[in-house]
């Protein structure tokens, strides 16, 4: 089942969120990582304040989509141990390559460009 933005398996579990350029902003709610069957989650193209808290319960999740949403910090993504595909391109990030991303063992595909990272990968 499909409704605009939102994709659902047969047993009408969520398994993919794919809300980009809908305006949207503040913190999007907690609630969103207590998904239990959500693969992809992508909020690019909104003005919003992202935070990684809880963002453990979402054991399934395998895509985050975080490009252009004023991204200024990963603190916290590290528990996100299921993610396989990572976009944070064009936002706030700055300074060294920020490490909690090594700690993603199951990352393939990390977009991070048009960021303000300096200095070399670990």
């Amino acid at each position: 089942m499909i409704t605009y933005g939102v994709v659902c398996n047969t047993l009408g579990n969520v398994v993919e969120l794919r809300l980009e350029s809908n305006n949207l902003t503040g913190t999007p709610p907690l609630s969103v990582f207590r998904l239990q069957s959500l693969r992809v989650l992508s909020l690019s193209s909104n003005q919003i304040s992202f935070s990684f808290a809880g963002i453990e319960q979402a054991q399934n999740l395998t895509t985050l989509d975080l490009s252009s949403t004023g991204l200024n910090s990963v603190a916290g993504i590290e528990r996100a141990t299921g993610l396989v595909e990572l976009h944070l391109t064009d936002n706030d990030l700055q300074g060294d390559f920020p490490r909690e991303l090594l700690l993603l063992h199951n990352l393939r595909y990390l977009y991070c460009n048009s960021n303000a990272i300096s200095g070399r990968l670990p």
